[in-house]
């Protein structure tokens, strides 16, 4: 990977921008983990890329916006796609950008959900807004194929964890915002159905805790 430029560096994944072909293009590496055999390593790099590059294709073909494949080495664990030039929406916002776009990210939500397929980290650090004022999503590492209303409410739960991180006052608007985009597409039936598994993960959330928090107390001798 001759000419790139590292811009990133995760758990799994490597990072790089570079150009392929003339276009300018984002490598995607997951290098081999010497904790892990070298057969099961092998296996995992190779799975998981290919689990990762079908997913973008399927969505790339039903109009989802996600980045196109360029280029895909299984044995290596790479995948080049396009470059998508712009700033992820969380910054976007910060900076007084419209947030109508939040109405965007809850279609494109619906819209992978709608094709069988849970994101797995669709913050909006994992949303690009370019230079048009378009909607990407992007990172799809930990995505899977998956009807599961769960699954999904874990989707729109961790959409609105991202956007109540935000140093602004509207934040449950803004949520509303996501709920009306992503209803849009999916209906008001299963996103309904959708949103009370939401509400039902962060009462499990707090509970969990709760219980934590008085643990800690009791062992401290709160009770004396």
């Amino acid at each position: 990977m001759e000419g790139v430029v590292e811009i990133h560096r995760g758990a799994e994944a490597v990072i790089y921008k570079g150009s392929f072909l003339g276009f300018k293009a984002i490598y995607k590496y997951r290098p081999p983990k010497q904790y892990r055999s070298e057969v099961l390593d092998r296996r995992l790099r190779f799975e998981r890329t290919l689990n990762e590059a079908r997913i973008m294709l399927r969505l790339r073909l039903s109009s989802v916006p996600v980045p196109a494949l360029l280029d895909v080495d299984l044995d290596r664990g790479l995948i080049v796609m396009e470059y998508i030039e712009g700033r992820i929406l969380r910054d976007y916002i910060l900076s007084g950008g419209s947030t109508d776009l939040l109405r965007d990210a809850g279609r494109i939500l619906g819209m992978i959900h709608a094709r069988g397929i849970c994101h797995g980290d669709p913050t909006i650090s994992n949303y690009i807004v370019d230079s048009r004022g378009s909607l990407w999503i992007i990172d799809f590492g930990l995505s899977e194929y998956s009807d599961d209303i769960e699954d999904q409410a874990v989707d729109l739960h961790l959409l609105y964890r991202s956007i109540e991180t935000l140093p602004l006052k509207n934040i449950e608007e803004l949520k509303e915002i996501v709920y009306n985009g992503y209803s849009e597409i999916l209906g008001m039936d299963r996103a309904k159905r959708v949103g009370e598994k939401v509400r039902e993960i962060r009462m499990r959330g707090r509970y969990v805790l709760e219980r934590r928090v008085k643990a800690v107390w009791m062992v401290r001798g709160g009770e004396g």
